[in-house]
Order: C-alpha cells, then sequence, then structure tokens
C-alpha cells in the first residue's frame, strides 16, 4: 500500500468517525428530548415555543377562589415573577 492509499484510507475513517459523533448527538438529545416529554406536548425538538403565556404567574389569586395570600407568600411570588421576567418572559 502506497501512502496515498494510507493517507485517503485515514482521512475518509475520520470523516466517518466525525459524521458518527455528529448523528449520534442529534438522534440522542432527540430521544431525551422525546423521553422527557409528555405524549400531548407540542413543543418543537427544534426553535422556541412562542406562546405568549409562557412565563406568566398568575399573582392575583383567581385560579383559586378560595385561598387567601398572606405576606410570605406575595413576597416569593413577586420575587419569582421577577426572576421569570429576567429569564425572557413578560
Amino acid at each position: 500500500m502506497d501512502n496515498l492509499t494510507l493517507v485517503l484510507v485515514i482521512a475518509g475513517s475520520m470523516f466517518l468517525f466525525a459524521a458518527l459523533i455528529i448523528i449520534s448527538t442529534i438522534v440522542g438529545g432527540w430521544l431525551v428530548f422525546k423521553g422527557s416529554k409528555s405524549a400531548q406536548s407540542s413543543e418543537p425538538f427544534l426553535g422556541r415555543d412562542s406562546s405568549p403565556g409562557a412565563y406568566s404567574i398568575n399573582v392575583d389569586g383567581q385560579d383559586f377562589p378560595g385561598q387567601e395570600t398572606d405576606e410570605n407568600e406575595e413576597h416569593i411570588l413577586k420575587k419569582t415573577e421577577t426572576f421569570l421576567k429576567s429569564l425572557g418572559g413578560r
């Protein structure tokens, strides 16, 4: 086997190895994503979910009409809302 053939074999095997790593990473990420989501989820694998209420918090308590919040809960809700807004929420 001459040197050119040896170089081509090594280069080809390195290319195939790199392609295998990239494909394995993409397929593995997709499998982890699908395994961690519920069956009814419609969130895309790539891209962002642009739904308007993605990071919204109901601070006025309309979801729980029978419950009253105390000062500690109000403080926690305000801090959580501020934190989620810093992550890109509304």
